[in-house]
């Protein structure tokens, strides 16, 4: 995984760095696309971990949902 703390650390060199946030929604299962779902559900949680690890405060605020859309190719 990337290493967010360096990046963080490095781009701000010289700046007192109180607390370090990461906000992200918290992803839901969707019923069509249950198997990426779950796949991406995976993933989000290594990355709060990873980042918690770092010594980030993760927060998950509001939510993503699948969405669908249906489009028409004219020629």
């Amino acid at each position: 995984m990337f290493n967010f703390s360096g990046l963080i650390d490095k781009v701000l060199e010289g700046v007192k760095i109180d607390k370090k946030i990461f906000y992200f929604g918290k992803i839901e299962s969707h019923a069509e696309t249950q198997k990426k779902s779950l796949k991406l559900i995976e993933n989000q949680r290594a990355l709060k971990l990873h980042l918690e690890r770092q010594g980030f405060e993760v927060v998950l605020a509001g939510r993503v949902r699948g969405h669908i859309e249906k489009f028409c190719v004219r020629q």
